[in-house]
């Protein structure tokens, strides 16, 4: 039924263009045998059943389409949710561990350390009553295998860091010339 299915189109024009041929071939007042007449009938009771087996089957594969789009969406609509309450659980945080002044430098670690690369840059943030202020960009030269990140910073204000005040968090991936 699939074969007969694809071929629909040039089949309904191949017997078209039977019948066309034989009311050509014979004019109105021409006897034509009951045989012919028979054929033809046969012919058109086949079509009928043809054309109503393709329908049938066409809704029956549709129901089951949209049985298996219902499924799919209920899977996205799970998979939807489960990602955002994962996203929920998923926040920033880090500490710093220490602040070398004189060479520019801060190490610190984080929950999430696979957000950072070699070469990734930080904002750096001096906090005040909740309040984050920038007041720098950080780069980073090395992670370890124990989490422990070292950057070198540059900042946009003269102001002397301390562990307490300052807050970091992630901006770009890769390395900006």
């Amino acid at each position: 039924m699939i074969i007969i299915k694809k071929y629909s189109n040039i089949l309904g024009a191949f017997i078209g263009f039977i019948i066309s041929y034989l009311m050509w071939q014979y004019s109105p007042y021409e006897y034509v045998y009951k045989s012919w007449f028979i054929f033809l009938l046969v012919l058109l009771i086949l079509l009928i059943w043809l054309l109503i087996e393709i329908n049938l089957n066409h809704k029956n594969e549709s129901i089951e389409t949209k049985q298996q789009l219902s499924e799919i969406k209920q899977q996205l609509s799970e998979t939807k949710q489960q990602l955002s309450e994962s996203k929920n659980n998923l926040i920033f945080s880090h500490k710093v561990i220490r602040i070398f002044p004189d060479q520019n430098k801060l190490l610190f670690t984080c929950n999430i350390c696979n957000i950072f690369n070699v070469g990734s840059l930080i904002a750096i943030y001096e906090q005040k009553n909740d309040i984050l202020n920038p007041i720098g960009i950080g780069h980073i030269e090395s992670i370890n295998s124990k989490g422990l990140i070292q950057v070198s910073y540059q900042l946009s204000i003269n102001l002397p860091l301390t562990i307490e005040s300052i807050s970091i968090s992630p901006t770009l991936t890769k390395e900006f010339h």
